[in-house]
């Protein structure tokens, strides 16, 4: 019996000792487990995905300016004024006192086309605002200039055209929200919307302008009225009633034949002749005891040429 029992003690003992190694183990298995499974934290990840998109977006833009360094800036620039742009300069704001802008920042590699955005590399000094100057490819156009733009406060400027006045947008990162110099560029063209109110008042009261009565009632009856409009023949002020009707026609010299006639009527007889040296024709029309001597041009108007 004492033996039986000692065995019996003995495999209890080693039973106990084996349930608490293979619990042990099964612990360890977790914890690896659980190790495995923990993914590494990346705080910077959104970070770097922006950085790329960023990069990417430049990285398709074609039309480059200026040369990328390590202490280099940069700007997009969109051309946003109806014309294809040739030459392009960019100069600090503090250097406007002189006529010095530089190089050109295309140099003959492209042509900057309506629409299309480029990528301008500077070097930011102390200096904040720049003056952009370009030549267009049509020769015809004069070129533009968009002065004082704050690169530093933006990612992207468009450069416009208005009613032949060069403006940008941009969104402010400061103000946060969508700037415009517009109203800045029409005040230093001097052109304000009280010069534009100021004509169009003008252009109303020409319009408005009574027919002054003449000595001749068909004289008054004929008389147009002026529109102030017609900036090849400009309207001048009509004669003060009583005014010798010869001297009513000769300030109408080097004027159409139609203004002359709506002032003093119609001619009694006018006769036409062509002239032997240039064929043009030459109309005389007799005024009582004066002639209106007038010239037919190739567009068909007829003007004033002297009076006697």
């Amino acid at each position: 019996m004492k033996k039986r029992y000692l065995v019996l003690a003995g495999l209890f003992a080693m039973c106990l000792a084996a349930s608490a190694c293979g619990k042990d183990k099964e612990t360890n298995s977790d914890d690896t487990a659980a190790v495995t499974e923990t993914p590494t934290p990346t705080p910077d990840e959104d970070l770097v995905k922006m950085e790329k998109v960023s990069d990417s977006d430049k990285a398709s833009i074609k039309n480059i300016m200026g040369e990328k360094t390590s202490t280099s800036s940069d700007v997009v620039l969109t051309n946003q004024t109806g014309l294809d742009i040739e030459e392009v300069y960019i100069r600090e704001s503090a250097d406007s006192s002189d006529d010095e802008w530089g190089d050109d920042l295309i140099d003959g590699a492209y042509e900057w086309k309506d629409k299309d955005r480029a990528l301008y590399y500077y070097d930011k000094n102390e200096a904040t605002n720049y003056d952009i100057q370009v030549f267009y490819t049509d020769e015809d156009e004069e070129n533009c200039f968009f002065r004082d733009l704050d690169f530093t406060d933006t990612t992207e400027i468009t450069l416009r055209m208005k009613d032949g006045v060069p403006y940008v947008t941009y969104f402010s990162n400061e103000e946060k929200k969508e700037v415009s110099t517009l109203e800045d560029a029409k005040a230093r063209m001097g052109l304000t919307d009280d010069d534009s109110d100021s004509e169009d008042d003008e252009d109303m009261t020409a319009t408005a302008t009574p027919t002054p009565d003449g000595s001749d009632s068909s004289t008054t009856t004929a008389t147009p009225t002026p529109s102030g409009g017609d900036s090849q023949e400009p309207q001048e002020p009509e004669p003060e009633p009583g005014s010798d009707m010869r001297e009513r026609a000769e300030s109408y010299i080097g004027k159409s034949l139609d203004s002359l006639e709506g002032a003093i009527g119609a001619a009694g007889t006018t006769n036409y002749e062509e002239d032997e040296e240039t064929g043009a024709q030459i109309g005389f029309h007799q005024y009582g005891d004066f002639t209106v001597a007038t010239t037919v041009g190739e567009d068909g108007q007829e003007i004033v040429t002297s009076v006697w």
